[in-house]
């Protein structure tokens, strides 16, 4: 939820930022999953086929939640000679590759690529961390992409 490692430099520029799990992320998961239960309750068709397609909803959104949050971040360093690191399941793993798709003051878009997990795209929140990591992280994607704040 803070900075949890800094930089010997003057400026002490943070270089590891811990995350939490989103709580606007979750609630806008569950809304989500309401609409798509209430869409397959309101489809004219049989009672057990729409109880099976809601029950299809369920399982399948529970199964991509569990795939979601096993490979998600508890954290993300920065190393001045390495690169950009994942603390995923209590193990560092290094980025092969590391680009910012989507950048904006309360949402960040990564595309990464592990070497151990391979590549998918990570979702970053405002809120999950305080404000002054969330502008270091900002600012680092920022210089990485060439553009300015």
């Amino acid at each position: 939820m803070a900075i949890i490692e800094t930089s010997s430099t003057r400026s002490a520029t943070p270089r590891c930022v811990e995350l939490i799990p989103s709580v606007r992320l979750r609630w806008w998961l569950g809304v989500g999953l309401l609409g798509a239960l209430f869409s397959v309750a309101v489809l004219p068709l049989p009672l057990w086929q729409r109880l099976t397609g809601a029950l299809l909803v369920v399982i399948v959104s529970a199964w991509r939640w569990r795939g979601v949050t096993s490979r998600y971040p508890q954290a993300v360093r920065k190393e001045p000679v390495s690169g950009w690191s994942l603390l995923v399941s209590h193990e560092w793993h290094d980025a092969r590759s590391w680009r910012c798709t989507y950048l904006t003051s309360t949402l960040v878009i990564i595309e990464v690529e592990l070497v151990e997990m391979g590549r998918y795209r990570l979702p970053f929140l405002a809120d999950q961390t305080d404000a002054e990591s969330w502008r270091w992280l900002r600012r680092c994607l920022m210089r990485e992409e060439g553009g300015t704040l």
